[in-house]
């Protein structure tokens, strides 16, 4: 009980934090446990509370999330077949703006041998009440795809590397520029106990003033402490 107070205080502080990621590709942690995960990203910080109440079930809270709208962003997901398969929900809250949001998802992962293991996922984003979205009921619709590999070293090291494909806008009547819906990043991981550290590189195929037409980097460290 404590620990579930303590997710939903952490949760209530999310709402004046810069955003990150809602979920990754890992599987759902164990029932009782709980992650605070801190990182700064592309010049931005973030943070991430996840906690498992019950069996193959975990809730997290965070401010923002890809491909949803809105700055605030509650969720949760559900382990459908275990170490393999996981179904996600993301609902993006209205706390700074107009605009609500729904996105579900898939999550795959599964191990090619001890060391290496496979990831994909697939996401599909509704945002609603911007009267700027192209559709009916100020409505906006995106999809996002990706796939990453891991390479486990040791119980305390490892790396990923993996591609995103990130279709912004379902409804709009444009030519989708496939280069530009792409990304790619690389980056690793240091665990001990129940403290771990990350850093990572990214690469976005998208016009940028630093490295040309085509080429955009991000950075980005984290930390991420069990409870």
């Amino acid at each position: 009980m404590k620990k579930l107070f303590a997710a939903a205080v952490a949760a209530c502080l999310l709402a004046v934090t810069p955003s990150m990621a809602a979920w990754s590709y890992d599987p759902v942690i164990d029932q009782g446990e709980g992650e605070a995960t801190f990182g700064y990203y592309d010049g931005e910080f973030g943070i991430r509370i996840r906690y498992s109440p019950v069996e193959n079930f975990e809730i997290f809270s965070s401010k923002g999330a890809a491909n949803l709208y809105s700055r605030y962003v509650l969720g949760g997901r559900y382990q459908l077949v275990d170490e393999l398969l996981t179904g996600a929900l993301n609902l993006g809250i209205p706390v700074d703006n107009d605009v609500f949001g729904i996105m579900p998802a898939v999550l795959l992962k599964t191990g090619l041998t001890d060391m290496v293991s496979l990831s994909a996922k697939v996401g599909f984003g509704l945002n609603f009440g911007n009267p700027d979205f192209p559709l009916d009921d100020d409505m906006q619709m995106n999809l996002v795809a990706g796939i990453e590999f891991g390479f486990v070293f040791t119980d305390q090291m490892g790396l990923w590397a993996g591609g995103e494909f990130k279709w912004d806008d379902l409804t709009s009547d444009a030519d989708l520029e496939v280069k530009e819906a792409l990304g790619f990043n690389v980056g690793m991981w240091f665990s001990g106990g129940k403290i771990g550290v990350a850093t990572m590189i990214g690469m976005d195929l998208v016009p940028s003033r630093v490295m040309g037409d085509n080429i955009r980097l991000w950075g980005g460290v984290e930390a991420t402490v069990g409870f």
